[in-house]
């Protein structure tokens, strides 16, 4: 009657945790349980002993009505109280109980027992260090009531424990420190394994729970209708877009074990059987319906799917995707693309007779770029005639000087000759000499005019700037000599750029020219090269009129000038530009009137 009262109280005292797996949950459990179950067996046991009468003295009885009722208290609060505190009472009950009927009985009570209990509940509650101390404060206790009765000053009223010997209490602590060593250490190691174990199951029941939380989420998101059945084919679970196409449509509720083919028509339950069957059969497929609701028909793509356990079907799951709207798409699609095939003919067509004007605007096109052409050649050498025109008479001076000195040489050789026909090569040499730099002036001054005049069209030619720079200031020489300074500031290093020879010195002409032209009496053209990393930089400066910011803006505009009629083209600096950007390179001009003009020329070197 006893046990089974106990068994059932420990049963009431249970209730499952909805809280993840903790081994303090459980200490504490057991140690309800042992508070509930003792505290009973306790009262019983003075109700039996005091039915039976008890013997003991008033202490002894009130000691148990004292420390059963301790007990009594703390159980029915043990849910407010916490686990070290409740420990604490327990094992202090049991200390004093068995401690005062060994006191009173020694070796004959069988309560000595139960101090096996006092290390296994401290255990529960406090740590490794705690359980030690008192198991060693319980056994200095338990043997010091030894040593009172090995020595007679204590003795049972009975005499029957006087031949008993200390070293029979000794023998009882060692058993008692043996069996409590075993269950203690019984108890860490099950302790931690279960610990172990326990965060394992939380670990598997935290990932349990986020996955089914992530698929929740993610059924919960689709428009599609998703269902779960079961081997009989009962519905198992479902999304809120099923349950809502269920109320709509037929107004069906779903819940779990519904029977969905009773709650159709019976031409749909017979194709949705058959689908059923087939998959339960272990069969994956998808099919597409229609489904008439009202008066509108929908489309589904029905996607079924086995549910395996241990390799066994179970069940299957349903995916339903509405794919009306694209089915209607679809059959628009059809028309648009019979529509467009007509429409294609029709264009075909426009675009036969598109492509042939466009072959013959190609053409015409063609040959615009060719006159183009030609007349940029034209214009070019248009502009080198009136560079020419403009520096006839200053060469043509040029040219007459040493032509003068030549023919002066001959005459004097030719009358020293005739005069003195001793005359030796000694006394001509002076002679000679005059003739030899008549020739080598003409030769370099028509050396520089076939430079400036050559053709044009090869931009592959390796252009020694230098040199370029040299022949223009010999052409430039009648127009500058008499008022310009020229001040050549010229890298050490020849500065080679790739491009036309004749074309890069038409573009140094017209600057020097404009140069020369700006100064009105006496002035200076400075001209400095250099060469900056992967560029060559050519600049031209001078002192003369400048140019006024009206006109800066529109030098490089084709037959803009601001000479006087007859005096310039207008094509010398819009051709300059050209060409510089025909020789990926790039030219700034700054200018302040009265002051004079700066051309900033740079090419990849």
């Amino acid at each position: 009657m006893i046990f089974i009262l106990a068994y059932g109280l420990i049963v009431t005292n249970y209730k499952p945790s909805s809280e993840l797996f903790d081994i303090k949950h459980y200490r504490a459990r057991i140690v309800d349980s042992s508070l509930v179950v003792g505290t009973i067996l306790g009262l019983l046991t003075i109700v039996i002993t005091q039915l039976d009468g008890d013997g003991r003295a008033i202490g002894h009885r009130m000691l148990d009505f004292l420390g059963f009722g301790v007990l009594t208290f703390v159980a029915i609060r043990r849910r407010n109280l916490r686990v070290q505190h409740k420990v604490a009472t327990l094992v202090t009950v049991i200390f004093l109980l068995s401690m005062a009927d060994i006191y009173r009985t020694g070796l004959l009570s069988d309560n000595y027992l139960l101090l096996l209990l006092i290390p296994f509940f401290t255990i529960l509650g406090f740590n490794q260090t705690t359980t030690a101390i008192v198991s060693f404060c319980t056994a200095f206790c338990f043997l010091t009531i030894g040593a009172l009765y090995a020595s007679e000053v204590l003795q049972v009223s009975n005499g029957l424990e006087r031949h008993l010997e200390f070293s029979d209490w000794v023998e009882k602590v060692l058993i008692l420190s043996i069996v409590s060593v075993v269950v203690v250490l019984t108890l860490i190691i099950f302790d931690q394994n279960s610990s172990e174990f326990i965060q394992r199951l939380n670990d598997k029941s935290e990932e349990l729970a986020t996955r089914e939380a992530n698929l929740m989420a993610i059924t919960e998101s689709t428009n599609d209708i998703i269902g779960l059945f079961d081997a009989n084919k009962r519905v198992v679970a479902f999304n809120k877009s099923f349950a809502e196409f269920a109320r709509t449509t037929n107004g069906l509720v779903l819940y779990e074990g519904l029977d969905l083919l009773k709650h159709i028509s019976p031409a749909q339950a017979e194709a949705f059987d058959q689908y059923m069957d087939r998959t339960l059969d272990g069969e994956k497929f998808k099919e597409t319906i229609q489904y008439r609701v009202n008066d509108e028909v929908l489309s589904f793509t029905l996607s079924y799917n086995p549910v395996y356990r241990n390799n066994r079907i179970i069940g299957f799951s349903l995916f339903a995707e509405d794919v009306t709207e694209l089915r209607r798409v679809q059959q628009q699609l059809e028309q648009y693309n019979t529509d467009l095939e007509t429409l294609v003919k029709e264009r075909t067509g426009e675009l036969e007779t598109k492509n042939k004007e466009l072959h013959e605007g190609n053409i015409r096109l063609e040959k615009t770029l060719k006159e183009l052409k030609e007349t940029q050649g034209q214009l070019l050498q248009a502009d080198k005639m009136s560079s020419l025109g403009v520096l006839a008479a200053g060469v043509g001076h040029e040219i007459n000087n040493p032509l003068n000195f030549i023919f002066n040489g001959v005459k004097t050789i030719e009358s020293q000759l005739r005069d003195e026909p001793d005359t030796t090569m000694d006394d001509l040499e002076p002679f000679f000499r005059v003739i030899y730099d008549g020739v080598g002036r003409a030769s370099k001054i028509v050396k520089s005019l076939s430079h400036f005049s050559r053709k044009a069209d090869d931009l592959n030619e390796s252009c020694n700037l230098h040199d370029i720079l040299e022949n223009c200031l010999t052409i430039l020489q009648s127009e500058t000599k008499n008022k310009a300074q020229i001040v050549k500031e010229f890298a050490q290093e020849d500065l080679v750029v790739t491009g036309s020879e004749a074309k890069l010195h038409q573009v140094f002409m017209n600057i020097l020219i404009n140069a020369a032209q700006a100064i009105a009496e006496q002035g200076q053209i400075k001209i400095c090269t250099q060469k900056i990393q992967n560029k060559v930089c050519i600049k031209i400066s001078d002192n003369g009129s400048g140019i006024s910011e009206a006109h800066i803006q529109k030098i490089s505009d084709p037959f803009y000038t601001t000479k006087a009629a007859g005096e310039g083209t207008g094509l010398g600096l819009f051709i300059t530009y050209g060409v510089v950007e025909e020789h990926n390179g790039d030219i700034q001009v700054t200018s302040k009137e009265g002051e004079g003009t700066e051309f900033t020329i740079t090419f990849p070197a």
